[in-house]
């Protein structure tokens, strides 16, 4: 028999730093539905749902941190010890900026300034500071993440071992500050920090290819990482676009983004013949930041003020039915992992 402290010892370390994809994932399908409801003006408020159900997965991740703070902090030094686990736990950080954004872009749509303003200035608030936990937590976990890997390939003839796709997310994560930080007057904060993450980029995509050509391809469990790689090109397209830069560069991202989706088609029909795992949300934010960014350009085509032509309305519907693409998908990685979750429960449970 299980007691009830040893339950929720084992639940808590069940609660993994990189979780909190699954943050990232419903917050950039926020974005995505926000940018459609721009082009659609006429059609309901979805980003609202859709902001509903992030800001409760926040909640619900958070309360399974603090729980694995409290229960199980060996666990999670542990996890921060090992060189992937620490890269996977810049998830968090990202997750904490991505969310950052949806608050922002909530607060001024539900709550009006000069109405309300006390509820509007909380929720902007509580946005700000979860943007700056996010922003230097992702900078710190970039910077040891950095110091770890040389020391891999200093000290260790099995460095490129520990390469592995998901070394992007503290990497190119620093890119995503500017999504709220230039919402919040930080343009040279997020500048600097997109910067970093900008010359990060191509330096993981070389260890990569070396890990490939050297180690040989990743474990089957390990493969659905692979779509980590979409993300660098749609957020820096998308702060190319914050930043003001020529559009063409943004399209040329977007364009990388596509030949990346292009060449893991092979590793998205390996994942149908293999069982639901946690690994599989890393489809979800890369998708969205792709079809995101696709739609912010679909937008900079519209004629202020008139009315668009065959082709926008072409690409803006296209771009509705890669949204509701990435929510299906989003439906049906969290409703696999719920049942997940309950089948965990019901066994664990009937241990006590």
């Amino acid at each position: 028999m299980m007691s009830k402290s040893t339950f929720l010892t084992g639940l808590a370390n069940e609660l993994k730093l990189n979780q909190f994809v699954i943050l990232m994932g419903w917050s950039g399908l926020y974005f995505c539905v926000a940018k459609l409801e721009h082009l659609y003006p006429k059609i309901p408020s979805f980003s609202i749902a859709v902001a509903g159900v992030a800001i409760f997965i926040f909640i619900l991740l958070g309360m399974g941190l603090v729980l694995r703070l409290v229960l199980a902090p060996k666990s999670l030094l542990q996890e921060l010890s090992q060189p992937l686990g620490l890269c996977g736990s810049a998830a968090l950080a990202v997750g904490w900026v991505l969310f950052s954004s949806v608050l922002l872009g909530l607060a001024p749509r539900i709550f009006e300034p000069g109405q309300a303003s006390i509820f509007f200035r909380v929720l902007w608030r509580a946005g700000e500071v979860i943007w700056y936990l996010g922003a230097v937590f992702e900078l710190a976990v970039s910077l040891l993440v950095m110091v770890v890997y040389v020391r891999l390939f200093l000290y260790q003839d099995k460095g490129l071992s520990f390469v592995a796709p998901v070394m992007f997310i503290p990497a190119v994560g620093n890119v995503l500050v500017f999504l709220s930080g230039i919402a919040l007057g930080h343009s040279v904060w997020s500048f600097w920090q997109f910067l970093f993450g900008f010359v990060l980029w191509p330096l993981v995509s070389v260890l990569l290819v070396l890990r490939t050509r050297r180690v040989g391809a990743l474990p089957a469990q390990m493969m659905p990482s692979w779509f980590i790689a979409v993300s660098p090109p749609c957020v820096i397209g998308l702060a190319l676009i914050a930043f003001h830069a020529p559009i063409a560069w943004a399209w040329l991202f977007w364009a990388i983004g596509a030949l990346v989706i292009a060449g893991l088609v092979p590793v998205f029909r390996a994942m149908m013949g293999q069982p639901y795992s946690a690994s599989s949300w890393a489809l979800s934010f890369p998708l969205a930041a792709w079809v995101s960014l696709g739609l912010s350009l679909v937008d900079s085509l519209q004629p202020q003020g008139g009315e668009a032509d065959a082709l926008d309305k072409v690409l803006s519907a296209i771009g509705l039915g890669l949204t509701l693409l990435v929510a299906s998908l989003l439906l049906c990685l969290s409703l696999k992992t719920l049942g997940a979750a309950q089948r965990y429960l019901r066994t664990a449970v009937g241990q006590i």
